[in-house]
């Protein structure tokens, strides 16, 4: 079998980065289609199914998947791998293409494929894939299977990819939502029960205190999941104003301070300069710097600080929230991807959640670092002035 070489760059972190050529995909092609019966079947699925072969390099798309891309031929795809097809954001990360980025070692799909063509068994495994059309980035949840497939004495693989978007969606905003309705319902109770045999005025006003900030966190919280679910389905309605975002970073600060996730953690904020009243919604970027806290104060130990940065350039304003803590290259290479969780099952939503509300919406920039000299660090560049 005859593979491209020549100017591509053969490195890779993961998967073999060899390609078959093009003259050699429509041979294979030419083999497969000569399968009547299996072409047929494999048109009648509403899956997405595709035969790629050694080099993981598709040689047939079913016309369920040929719809899912927009296209009516498989002609510009023959030769293409998964992550290329579905415009994956890391398929173009290497010059060697889909598989061969650090990113690739925990695309599902990826192993998946390679765990089959190593065991030849079946494998399925659960993919998220962040794609990009255009200026948009779309979050896939795919549950792919792999399976062996001989044709005509040649080797292949049938990769099968199932949509479970919807699915992922509901699980994980019905796991969240009850997950931690459930734990500020119980402080509730708890804080109530203590009111009721409490016979010191001072103790009283102190539980009172702490009573309200934690009904207020529990509205919050389902005021959250709802506004979420709105913004997935493109249901935000954003109410602009014009603000002082130093005040908005120290009510943060404050709401955390008193918050129980927060422990003993110090939560210290730094402003640089004068920065400029901002004109965005103010009630969304509230949430999306609270969830940043929230999960810097999370990732760190008891007695350990997390800063909130504000700091301006001409155009926009510079928010960012420091722990010394440090990611795993894992957990770096899926960071803002639906259904992904440093925090367990229960759990997750919270970073990708900051980028779906502070880019789509606000139509800030949100990113991270994470490393050893650095520590994590969470960065949202706001326009100064909202356009709609």
């Amino acid at each position: 079998m005859k593979r491209e070489e020549g100017t591509i760059d053969m490195n890779t972190f993961f998967l073999s980065p060899e390609r078959s050529d093009q003259k050699t995909i429509l041979e294979e092609n030419r083999l497969v289609q000569a399968e009547e019966i299996l072409i047929k079947t494999l048109d009648s699925l509403t899956s997405m199914v595709a035969i790629i072969n050694a080099e993981r390099q598709a040689v047939l798309i079913n016309k369920a998947f040929l719809d899912a891309l927009g296209s009516d031929s498989m002609d510009t795809f023959l030769g293409k791998r998964p992550g290329e097809m579905l415009h994956c954001i890391h398929a173009q990360t290497m010059e060697a293409g889909c598989g061969t980025s650090l990113h690739c070692q925990y695309c599902g799909a990826g192993q998946s494929i390679a765990e089959c063509q190593r065991c030849v068994v079946a494998v399925t495994k659960e993919c998220r894939i962040t794609t990009q059309v255009g200026d948009a980035w779309v979050n896939l949840d795919l549950k792919v299977t792999s399976s062996p497939l001989n044709i005509q004495g040649e080797e292949f693989t049938l990769f099968v990819a199932i949509d479970i978007c919807d699915e992922k969606r509901r699980h994980a905003l019905e796991r969240i939502f009850f997950h931690d309705v459930i734990n500020k319902a119980g402080s509730l109770k708890g804080f109530v029960e203590m009111l009721q045999d409490s016979e010191n005025d001072l103790d009283v006003r102190e539980e009172l205190k702490i009573l309200r900030a934690v009904s207020s966190d529990l509205l919050e919280e389902i005021l959250s999941q709802r506004d979420l679910a709105r913004a997935e389905k493109g249901e935000i309605t954003l109410h602009p104003e014009l603000f002082d975002p130093v005040k908005l970073i120290e009510a943060v600060a404050k709401q955390i301070e008193v918050h129980p996730v927060n422990g003993n953690r110090k939560i210290v904020t730094k402003v640089t300069g004068h920065p400029s009243p901002v004109f965005t919604d103010r009630v969304i970027l509230n949430r999306i710097l609270t969830n940043m806290v929230k999960n810097a104060v999370e990732a760190i130990t008891n007695g350990s600080t997390v800063t909130i940065d504000l700091s301006e350039n001409d155009t926009h304003l510079i928010f960012k929230v420091h722990n010394d803590s440090v990611m795993s290259d894992e957990v770096k290479a899926q960071v803002f991807q639906r259904s992904f969780s440093t925090k367990g099952m229960d759990r997750g939503l919270g970073t990708y959640s900051m980028k779906l509300l502070g880019e789509k919406y606000l139509h800030g920039q949100v990113s991270f670092s994470s490393d050893e000299s650095g520590g994590t660090l969470f960065t949202i560049a706001m326009p100064k002035q909202f356009n709609r």
